[in-house]
């Protein structure tokens, strides 16, 4: 009787092999796009935590507070304190 070796025929790795790099590459654009998203969402929530803290702040300090985006670098953002007189509506020439 022969003995049969155990083990995978290159056809079979070669198939495998195949089937998974177009599986990866049909799930990789999937995984960009809800990367992205997950992104945006973690930026978003990250703008809205920062609008709180400024306004937390106003109420605090009963002062106006501002954010700042983009300050002091690209992505970034700051809540500062207004100094000085804030125009209103009638003094920047806009309609009420």
């Amino acid at each position: 009787m022969g003995t049969r070796e155990s083990g995978f025929t290159l056809i079979e790795v070669v198939v495998v092999s195949a089937v998974a790099m177009i599986t990866i590459g049909l799930a990789a654009p999937a995984l960009t796009g809800a990367m992205q998203h997950y992104q945006f969402n973690t930026d978003v929530q990250q703008l809205a935590a920062t609008i709180r803290n400024a306004r937390y702040k106003a109420v605090s300090s009963n002062a106006t507070m501002r954010v700042r985006l983009n300050c002091p670098s690209q992505g970034q953002m700051r809540v500062v304190q207004v100094t000085g007189t804030v125009p209103t509506p009638t003094d920047s020439g806009l309609p009420k």
